[in-house]
């Protein structure tokens, strides 16, 4: 993988399979994933009954996959994560 500097500022990487970037973020990533994953969930479930169609909207979404930082471990973005829920 190869590290870029995109146009706004921010560190990432070019990922090896697709080509796309990938955001270079904090270990703290992985609970805010795990924690929006469980919002999700229980929002889709407790709601699955009151509406026909449900939307979730993420205002401040990112990637679909970034890499944590000092480390070559990618992770699931909140755009993915909401979609599987």
């Amino acid at each position: 993988m190869k590290k870029i500097y995109n146009t706004a500022k921010l560190n990432g990487i070019i990922n090896d399979e697709d080509g796309l970037i990938l955001p270079d973020v904090g270990l703290w990533s992985k609970t805010k994933y795990k924690k929006i994953s469980y919002y999700d969930k229980m929002f889709s479930m407790s709601m699955k009954n009151k509406w026909n169609c449900r939307v979730y909207l993420d205002l401040f979404s990112s990637a679909g996959k970034a890499i944590i930082r000092d480390t070559n471990e990618i992770v699931i973005g909140s755009p993915i994560i909401s979609f599987e829920c």
